[in-house]
């Protein structure tokens, strides 16, 4: 019963940290969206990643099996199942378009919408993909039920949100006003726009088109830890010749690989909007200290709330935490967006109505978000042993994977 409490308790908060993680943008000052995001990207998808590997993975980049050949886990998979290196890279990278568009959603239509439509979406595309992709033969089963109807369930739940934001758009427009409905996807040039600058930025709709397109390919991470088998064995095989147990820890080494892949993505994109926009030295400007400070915590809290997640659930005694911990973590980051979205005022002057919708959307997300886990429940008299290939493992860790 402690570990389960412990468990659960430590879940919550690590919903609660990853729903924070764009809060610290609200107070950077003197810069452009582009020049958080950098900074967010480097620290939260190349740094922290491959500091928490070298603190838990022994042998990381030590000997192989004891010898005097010194080789890589990465490059010990490179060469023995190339393709498992490809295909995490792939899916990370398709990941990172979605981490791109998750910014730039979030910043359309505000941090309590984007994070409820987008991990929404995620949280159901996130189940399905895999279960089409891995095993087929499972779609018409209880767990392929379950998934059909959750995603279902999301599917409404996302069209009441969409009614809500549309509602807030037009409750918050100043009368008689047509701002942001021209505005183009990616901005070139803020003072090619300076109307829309003023007025709010993109458009409500395209906003929603973005976090749609977002909530479609971040479940890429998931993916990518799917096809990290080899990698996770690799880990297991070098901890052993290291002479230690790292079984709980082995799926931290698929981090990097998955995560510098879509870290790529958004410093490309990112370059690109500081080039255009010609707001690199935005860098050294403003409260240079505190907004290089508050980038970094943006990485610290997304990567650290995933670790967290991952540690929680191994504390849930047998299957229980597959079954408890993805509602929570939910829970946990979809108040807390939206909490202080509301405290924020990203929802000051709506109607009762609207308010009232909003509710129902996040609702309707939770029931769906139970519906999906109830799906991964095993059947009385199955087994739950441990079954590791190159292509899926199902450890206890890993089964706790990134959130989005």
């Amino acid at each position: 019963m402690a570990g389960l409490i412990t468990g659960a308790v430590l879940i919550l908060f690590a919903g609660v940290v990853c729903g924070l993680f764009t809060f610290p943008m609200r107070f950077v000052k003197g810069w452009e969206w582009e020049n958080t995001w950098t900074l967010y990207s480097l620290f939260g998808q190349f740094i922290f990643p491959w500091v928490i590997v070298m603190a838990t993975v022994p042998d990381v980049f030590g000997n192989k099996n004891g010898t005097d050949g010194s080789i890589s886990i990465y490059t010990e998979v490179a060469q023995d199942h190339p393709m498992d290196i490809v295909k995490v890279c792939l899916f990370g990278a398709g990941w990172g378009i979605g981490g791109v568009l998750f910014g730039l959603g979030c910043q359309a239509v505000g941090d309590s919408l984007g994070f409820s439509i987008i991990l929404g979406l995620t949280s159901a595309l996130g189940t399905v993909i895999p279960l089409l992709v891995l095993t087929p033969e499972e779609a018409g089963q209880k767990e392929g039920i379950y998934t059909w109807i959750g995603l279902f369930i999301v599917i409404i739940g996302l069209a009441v949100l969409a009614k809500a934001g549309g509602r807030k758009d037009q409750e918050q427009k100043p009368a008689g006003s047509n701002y942001a409905e021209n505005a183009p996807l990616l901005s070139i040039n803020p003072d090619d726009v300076p109307a829309v600058k003023k007025a709010g930025g993109t458009s409500f709709a395209l906003g929603l088109v973005i976090c749609l397109i977002s909530g479609a390919f971040s479940p890429m991470l998931s993916l990518a830890f799917n096809f990290g088998g080899g990698i996770v064995n690799a880990t297991k095989s070098h901890c052993a010749a290291a002479g230690e147990d790292c079984d709980i820890v082995a799926s931290m080494s698929v981090w990097p690989p998955a995560v510098n892949c879509g870290c790529i993505v958004n410093l490309i994109f990112c370059f690109y909007k500081l080039t255009v926009n010609k707001t690199w030295g935005k860098f050294m400007e403003g409260p240079v200290l505190k907004n290089w400070f508050l980038g970094a915590l943006m990485g610290l809290l997304w990567f650290g709330g995933n670790i967290l997640y991952g540690i929680g659930g191994t504390l849930v005694p047998g299957s229980t935490g597959a079954v408890i911990g993805w509602p929570i973590f939910m829970v946990g980051m979809v108040l807390c967006a939206n909490v202080t979205g509301v405290m924020y005022g990203e929802w000051k002057g709506t109607s009762k109505v609207t308010m009232q919708l909003l509710v129902a959307g996040l609702v309707l997300l939770l029931i769906a978000t139970i519906v999906i886990a109830l799906g991964k429940t095993a059947p009385k008299g199955s087994s739950n042993s441990t079954n590791t290939t190159t292509t899926t493992t199902t450890h206890s860790f890993e089964a706790f994977g990134p959130s989005f």
